[in-house]
């Protein structure tokens, strides 16, 4: 999913312009409209999407998530995380959402949080230089609820 379409007016596609939140929106459209309709392909868009912004997206090495700055950029993590998190309850196993929302997770508790003030940053990895914003506390707050999720589904699982 590509933002800036007709950006600069001249009806051209920003094809540089890939943010997280526009995958997330896009896939978390795709889960829900397959939950209403059952409809396979609204599922295999929201999968194929996942996969690209994994891929296109993601650290090869980490699977971290880039740094997309401050402001409004600063949710931007956090809406795809959510939408993630709706994917995997949705198609588990089906794509490593699981071991990305893990990775940045591990990455923000042990690298990026301020365990004193309990704030990050808009890098996980990367403790917070202050004032922070409210928009990259959401983004944090939205991964480490989504990890929780993970790992309770994990424990609960293992239990049975």
């Amino acid at each position: 999913m590509w933002d800036g379409i007709n950006r600069l007016g001249d009806g051209r596609v920003d094809y540089d312009w890939a943010f997280t939140y526009c995958q997330g929106v896009f896939l978390g459209a795709g889960v829900e409209l397959y939950r209403v309709t059952r409809e396979q392909k609204y599922a295999d868009a929201a999968l194929r999407t996942a996969g690209a912004c994994i891929h296109r997206l993601c650290d090869p090495d980490t699977l971290l998530l880039p740094d997309e700055g401050i402001d409004d950029t600063g949710l931007f993590k956090g809406i795809l995380i959510r939408y993630f998190a709706q994917l995997e309850k949705q198609f588990p196993g089906a794509i490593p959402v699981r071991e990305v929302i893990l990775a940045n997770a591990d990455a923000l508790w042990n690298k990026g949080l301020d365990h004193r003030s309990v704030l990050c940053g808009p890098s996980w990895e990367l403790k917070p230089i202050l004032p922070v914003q409210l928009s990259v506390q959401l983004s944090g707050l939205m991964l480490l609820e989504g990890a929780a999720v993970m790992q309770r589904r994990s424990t609960s699982s293992e239990l049975e």
